[in-house]
């Protein structure tokens, strides 16, 4: 379910719900996609989807934001957009130094955004709450 309001997008793990500011909140159509995509990336994670690890730790948390910006990144080439590199490294780098230390943190964001792409594109479950 996406709920439109509000001044932040996030996804809100227990309510399963993305909430997304309204299309007019956002500079460019193609703000709203990136940030849309992006919380739709983490919808993908949940425990009854491709389940990835959701927790709070800060390594944990890095990571799971890495798999949301490919999962958009990914969904944005899909549908003929490209990602606004800019977005992509003003999020990203908030949080880069909690997953220096992790050599394998690129690879396997890369596997699981690749896993949720798959997910969402098969259409399978997506009404599952």
């Amino acid at each position: 379910m996406i709920k439109y309001g509000g001044d932040k997008a996030f996804y809100y793990p227990e309510g399963d719900y993305i909430q997304v500011p309204p299309k007019t909140q956002f500079i460019s159509p193609h703000g709203y996609y990136e940030t849309l995509f992006h919380e739709i990336g983490h919808w993908t994670g949940r425990r009854n989807r491709p389940n990835r690890n959701m927790g709070l730790e800060q390594t944990t948390r890095a990571k799971e934001e890495l798999v949301a910006e490919m999962f958009a990144g990914f969904a944005l080439h899909k549908i003929g957009l490209d990602a606004d590199i800019k977005n992509v490294t003003a999020h990203i780098q908030s949080w880069i130094q909690a997953i220096m230390n992790d050599k394998k943190a690129v690879l396997w964001a890369s596997r699981e955004a690749k896993k949720a792409v798959q997910f969402f594109e098969s259409g399978i479950n997506c009404q599952a709450s």
